[in-house]
């Protein structure tokens, strides 16, 4: 390992250019230089070395301890390197500094001092990022902004003669406020305080810019103070706390309280120490053209200090009006909306992030294990999305391969793919040129590049789709090329894919659905094919499957089911009913006990393990153009090579105690007794809706149980009269999927059966559960739709010509009490124990019966163990390895041999007493090694669903 001989002689004479621009001491430097070459040499550092040595360079800073020049008896931490200055010299963003630290304070086993410095740094930055994203709006509607000539983004001059613009006067209140809240203790990483600390500054520079005479600056009629020609007490000022608090989702007491208590004496200590100036009594004459910029700089001299012994981020990075910021990455990962819901939404992801032990790579959705590559876990070091991906594709040539040029030309009409691509890619670009409303044209060189990168890299990774998906599809019986590579929706949605995931690993800020409304792709048909990229395309990273899954997740639980979603379409062309969860999964995905009154057929015990391995969401192996073709009335079944399956599966069987001989199972490899069941394996509806419905069915259940899991809802029958009300409501009652989400429904099913069983749940705590769920969003219960509640008759009658109506939104509870128990009554009265006609409960879907991370047990009369196939390290002793297929019929024989020779029994032969005893305790000993090798193996499989 280590770094190579050309890479480390340029990135030490790039480290000695930054120790001059950085004005770093020799002993910091060199503390810096040694920690990056001990990590390179212990382990293999993805992506950009020139980033890893910014971090060693800042953990060598805070490490070092500086003199200060006005007190010689106190000495600082840190040697008063600015971090932002760091960042943008590395050209690194600090969303991605802050993933880099954590990774490397893990490779060098850092003191817990210096990881709590680097949380709270966190803490305090996802704070401010926040309450920036609420400071705009409120501001926005406090101040006129289209008064001022100055136009966001240009470089402010200093202008003695003309009182300050409002955009001057924005930067201003935002640098105030930092600058008050890196003060006062125990406010700056608390959201709520500092939100309301937000308001009060507001507040204070609206009643500075009244009285300086610049009313033509402030909305009417927000101020609750009759209008006074002098000011001369505090209580002659303009107060708009009341307004900001009603309108802003403010608490009154509390702001008046932090106006009071802590900006107040703030700003009295500034005038006291004559950082500012203007009337010290009252407050004021801060805005006066005279002082305004001698403040404005004198603020932000005080505000700079304070980074630079702290070691800070600069929080002025949010204006980004100078061009000594370094970028914030990506800004969007928390949502927004009011102060409660946005505390609620970082406890969440602070509870996330701990149990990941890391903030960087995306949460795992509850349905995507089954998509991820195995990786070691031992190793801290995971790929880095955005250096892997586009180094890879820009070696590509912009275009298909050579196999796909074959099949091209092959085709007897000329496809439209590459015209297609063309198109879309010179839309997405011109869309990422279009500026935002009110933004300035984009006119950033470094901007204007990544756009262009953005738009070619999209085009490159769909023709690396392509070239990764046709070999297997050019395999199956009814391939079509031609059909193919001339489906407009089919190659949109490809492109749509590989376009999300650039953007995903790029700089521009733009999040899914964007790049849908930007092609305009209807969700419906892009879920399609994300399944075939990931089991296909070797390129993506575990990061990036988690983001498609996570992308696939939003569109079945709510996008696919919009009122413009061609979803609704396809259920009415298809001339049946709504299918329910046994329609369309196969028979092995489905639990059957003595709850629901059936039970397993007498079908051979590996056979059946085997089958139910083909999880229900797996795709069948028609080709994937079938998957967009319009919905045909009739049954049609699914050719019986399935090439979009689960990971193969292993069977291991053990002859002695040394020698393991493991049996390696792939999907077209059948027993007989898989075959002669085969005909009962396939489910009862085919086509793309019904594929739909059954990975709709598959993220309910996983949900449903998750959730019935943290409310300790553990009972069988329980849980299966929730599914079965859920599966009912949606077959009954489709409609209420219109415009609505999957959650809306689950939670609703989940709290009126409580209330039937008199478990008596409250949504309250029933939405705390709720908010630990990767996918959760305050929207999903703030904002349920109420009316217009439809049918699926009236959604039928509205497809030719949607009517115009306004949609009346409230929270889940409303919903519930006003939409949802009226059209589930006559269910639920099934599901008393007094009802005459009880229901029949539905089965619960099951997923893969193999664990991933240890064996199970098949057989009593031979050790025969089953296992996923994934790469792991040879165990130790002689092993049998069969792959079906592929290895040659020697193994299989050489397996069956072991088999018939365990059958063998030896004839006894007489022994004396301590002889027989030695035996009897090498078999105990072995059974007890037997009882803990098991109980290790459940106890991954419990570490791994707790993960």
């Amino acid at each position: 390992m280590g770094l190579s001989e050309d890479v480390e002689k340029k990135l030490l004479k790039t480290h000695n250019e930054n120790i001059k621009a950085l004005n770093l001491d020799k002993s910091s430097a060199s503390e810096a230089w040694k920690s990056l070459l001990e990590i390179s040499d212990s382990y293999i550092l993805e992506g950009e070395p020139l980033h890893w040595l910014g971090c060693t360079t800042y953990i060598a800073c805070k490490s070092s301890f500086t003199p200060t020049v006005s007190k010689p008896n106190v000495v600082v931490q840190g040697n008063l390197v600015s971090l932002t200055r760091l960042l943008r010299i590395i050209d690194l963003s600090l969303i991605d500094f802050f993933l880099k630290m954590r990774k490397c304070s893990a490779l060098l086993s850092l003191p817990d001092d210096f990881k709590d410095h680097m949380e709270k740094l966190e803490r305090n930055f996802n704070v401010s990022m926040i309450l920036f994203r609420k400071f705009q709006p409120i501001f926005y509607d406090v101040f006129r902004m289209d008064v001022d000539v100055q136009k966001p983004g240009t470089k402010a001059k200093k202008l003695k003669t003309h009182p300050p613009s409002c955009w001057r006067i924005m930067d201003f209140t935002w640098t105030l406020f930092i600058c008050v809240k890196a003060n006062v203790n125990n406010i700056t990483d608390d959201l709520v305080n500092s939100y309301h600390l937000l308001l009060a500054c507001i507040d204070l520079v609206y009643a500075n810019v009244y009285v300086s005479g610049r009313k033509e600056m402030l909305k009417p009629n927000i101020s609750s103070t009759i209008d006074k020609v002098n000011c001369n007490e505090v209580s002659d000022l303009p107060c708009i706390v009341d307004y900001l608090c009603k309108t802003h989702d403010g608490i009154i007491v509390d702001v008046k309280s932090v106006k009071e208590y802590c900006l107040r004496k703030y700003v009295k200590k500034l005038f006291e120490d004559k950082v500012i100036r203007g009337n010290d009594r009252l407050l004021t004459e801060v805005m006066e053209f005279t002082t305004f910029e001698s403040n404005m700089k004198a603020l932000g001299k005080l505000y700079e200090e304070y980074t630079l012994s702290l070691g800070g981020v600069d929080e002025r990075v949010f204006l980004g009006y100078s061009s000594n910021m370094c970028n914030i990455g990506n800004f969007g990962i928390y949502g927004s909306g009011n102060a409660q819901e946005i505390r609620e939404q970082l406890e969440v992801r602070r509870k996330q992030n701990a149990l990941q032990s890391r903030i960087g790579p995306p949460l795992t959705p509850l349905s995507g294990k089954r998509y991820l590559k195995h990786i070691d876990n031992n190793s801290p070091i995971s790929g880095n999305n955005s250096f892997s991906l586009h180094s890879s594709l820009m070696a590509r040539d912009p275009g298909p391969a050579e196999f796909t040029m074959k099949i091209i030309k092959n085709c007897p009409k000329q496809p439209i793919l590459v015209s297609t691509v063309d198109a879309l890619s010179a839309t997405l670009h011109a869309k990422l040129l279009t500026p935002l409303p009110g933004a300035p044209p984009i006119q950033d060189k470094s901007a204007l590049k990544e756009i262009r990168n953005v738009s070619d890299l999209s085009a490159k990774l769909f023709y690396k789709f392509i070239d990764s998906i046709l070999p297997g599809e050019t395999k199956k019986p009814t391939f079509d090329p031609n059909v193919m590579l001339n489906n407009e929706q089919l190659i949109k949605a490809l492109f749509a894919c590989a376009a999300e995931v650039v953007l995903y690993t790029s700089k521009i800020s733009k999040k899914f659905p964007w790049i849908l409304d930007t092609l305009s792709i209807p969700p419906y048909y892009c879920y399609k094919v994300i399944e075939v990229i990931v089991t296909y395309e070797d390129l993506l990273t575990r990061e990036l499957v988690k983001h498609l899954n996570a992308v696939e997740e939003s569109i079945l639980e709510s996008l696919a089911w919009s009122s413009t979603s061609p979803l609704w379409k396809a259920l009415v062309d298809s001339g049946l009913p709504v299918p329910s969860c046994e329609d369309v999964v196969q028979e092995g995905a489905v639990e059957y006990t003595e709850v629901t009154g059936n039970k397993v057929g007498g079908v051979d015990k590996l056979a059946e393990l085997a089958s139910k391995s083909s999880v229900l969401m797996n795709s069948p192996g028609a080709p994937l153009a079938d998957k967009f073709m319009s919905p045909i009335k009739g049954k049609r079944p699914y050719p019986d090579n399935d090439s979009d399956g689960p990971p193969p599966l292993k069977v291991m069987g053990m002859s002695k105690p040394d020698g393991f001989i493991q049996v390696e199972s792939a999907d077209d490899g059948k027993s007989d007794a898989q075959k002669s069941t085969k005909e009962n394996k396939k489910p009862k509806r085919t086509g793309s809706t019904s594929l739909f419905f059954r990975k709709f069915y598959y993220l309910a259940v996983v949900r449903m149980l998750d959730m019935c899991n943290q409310l300790g809802l553990s009972d069988l029958e329980l849980r299966r009269k929730i599914w079965t009300c859920f599966e009912l409501t949606i077959v009954n009652h489709v409609g209420l999927m219109w415009n609505r989400h999957l959650d809306q429904l689950l939670m609703c099913s989940i709290y009126v059966i409580c209330k039937i069983v008199d478990r008596d749940p409250s949504f309250v705590g029933m939405m705390k559960c709720y908010r630990n769920q990767p996918q959760a969003q305050w929207q999903v219960y703030r904002q349920v739709l109420i009316n217009p509640d439809k049918t699926l008759e009236e959604i039928k009658k509205d497809l030719d010509d949607p009517p115009q109506t306004v949609e009346e939104r409230g929270d889940i509870i409303r919903f519930y009490n006003e939409v949802f128990i009226h059209k589930v009554k006559e269910l639920t009265r099934k599901f008393r124990n007094s009802a005459d006609d009880r229901i029949v409960l539905s089965p619960i879907l099951v997923g893969k019966s193999t664990p991933v991370n240890g064996p199970r047990r098949v057989s009593e009369k031979h050790p025969l163990y089953l296992r996923a196939l994934i790469n792991r390290s040879p165990n130790s002793g002689a092993q049998l390895h069969y792959h079906f297929s592929s290895s040659p019929a020697k193994d299989l024989h050489a397996i069956n041999s072991m088999v018939c020779k365990a059958e063998y029994k030896k004839p006894k032969i007489l022994k004396d007493d301590s002889s027989e005893l030695k035996d009897h305790s090498n078999s105990i000993s072995q059974k007890v090694k037997d009882i803990y090798a098991d109980r290790i193996s459940l106890k991954k499989q419990d570490l791994e669903k707790q993960q």
